[in-house]
C-alpha cells in the first residue's frame, strides 16, 4: 500500500518537473493560448497521482477510490493505444526497435500496473481497512467509482477541451460555437452526477441514465453513418493529417469498443434504481 503511495507519488513529481520545464520551451505556431492549455493539463495529470497517492500513505478511502478509477482511465488508454498503434499505418516506417519498445512500455504502464492495482485496491479486506473510522454514507463501491468518473471526466472535458476540435454526429460535423456549448453542457452535467450520486440523489441517478442513453445511441448512431467524407472533414484540422491512415473500419472498431462504457455504466445504474428508491426513506445496508 505505501509502495503504491510513493509510486504514484513519483509519478506525480516527475509530471510535475515536466510541467516546469515546459516553461523554458518555446511555443510553437499553435498560439500562446493552445501552449498555456497544454501547461495547464500537465499540472492536472501532475497533481491527481502526487495528491492519490499521498491520500494512500495516510490511508484515507478517498485516495483508494480514486487510484481504481485512474487505474480505469489508464487501462482504457493503454488498451486504445495499443490497438493504434497496431491498427494504423505511418507514412514512413517506424525507428528500429521503436514498435517493441513502446508497445512493450505502454503494455507495462497502462495495462499491467492499472490491472494490478485495480486488482489490489478492489479487495475486500483493503476495503475494510480503509473505511475503518471513515464517516459519511455508505453506499455500493460500484456507485462511489460511477460517481468519481463522472465527477473526473467532466473536470477532464472542462480543462481538455479546445473550440478548435470537431466532432462528427452521423453525417455532420460540429464544430466552433455549437460544439463548445455541447461539451459545456456534457461536462457540467458529467460533474453535476458525479457530485449526485455520492450523496445517492435520485435526480443525479436519473441523469446518469440520460447522458449515458444519449451516449449509447450517439456511438451506434456515429458508427452506421459516419462516412470516409466525415472522418476526412475531421481530420483536416490536424497538422500532421498526413502521418497515419485512418479508415472508416478503425473507426467503427474503436467505436464499438467505446459502447462498452455507456452500456456498463448504463446497465449497473438501472440495476441499482432500488437503492436510490430507498435511500431517500432511510440509508440502506450493503
Amino acid at each position: 500500500m505505501y509502495a503504491s503511495g510513493v509510486y504514484l507519488m513519483t509519478i506525480g513529481i516527475l509530471l510535475f518537473a515536466l510541467f516546469i520545464f515546459s516553461f523554458f520551451i518555446p511555443g510553437k505556431a499553435s498560439g500562446p493560448q493552445s501552449a498555456l492549455m497544454v501547461k495547464i493539463e500537465v499540472l492536472l495529470f501532475a497533481l491527481w497521482p502526487l495528491i492519490t497517492g499521498i491520500g494512500l500513505c495516510i490511508r484515507k478511502n478517498w485516495a483508494r477510490i480514486s487510484v481504481i478509477v485512474m487505474s480505469v482511465l489508464a487501462l482504457v488508454i493503454g488498451i486504445f493505444s495499443v490497438l493504434g498503434f497496431s491498427l494504423f499505418h505511418p507514412a514512413k516506417p517506424y525507428p528500429p526497435g521503436f514498435f517493441i519498445w513502446t508497445i512493450s512500455l505502454f503494455f507495462l504502464f497502462f495495462i499491467v500496473i492499472p490491472v494490478l492495482f485495480m486488482v489490489f485496491f478492489s479487495r475486500k479486506s483493503l476495503n475494510e481497512i480503509f473505511e475503518q473510522g471513515e464517516q459519511g454514507i455508505k453506499r455500493p463501491f460500484g456507485i462511489t467509482f460511477v460517481a468519481y468518473y463522472q465527477f473526473l471526466g467532466g473536470f477532464c472535458i472542462f480543462m481538455i477541451f479546445s473550440p478548435t476540435f470537431k466532432m462528427p454526429v452521423g453525417p455532420w460535423v460540429l464544430e466552433g460555437t455549437v460544439l463548445s456549448i455541447y461539451w459545456a453542457i456534457i461536462s457540467f452535467l458529467s460533474i453535476y452526477i458525479g457530485a449526485g450520486l455520492l450523496r445517492l440523489s435520485k435526480s443525479a441517478w436519473w441523469a446518469g441514465i440520460l447522458l449515458h442513453s444519449f451516449n449509447l445511441i450517439l456511438g451506434i448512431v456515429n458508427i452506421l453513418m459516419v462516412s470516409e467524407s466525415t472522418l476526412s472533414m475531421i481530420s483536416n484540422q490536424y497538422q500532421y493529417k498526413s502521418a497515419f491512415s485512418f479508415s472508416i473500419t478503425q473507426f467503427r472498431i474503436f467505436g464499438a469498443i467505446g459502447l462498452l462504457i455507456p452500456t456498463v455504466i448504463l446497465f449497473y445504474l438501472i440495476s441499482k434504481k432500488g437503492h436510490f428508491i430507498s435511500f431517500s426513506n432511510e440509508p440502506s445496508e450493503h
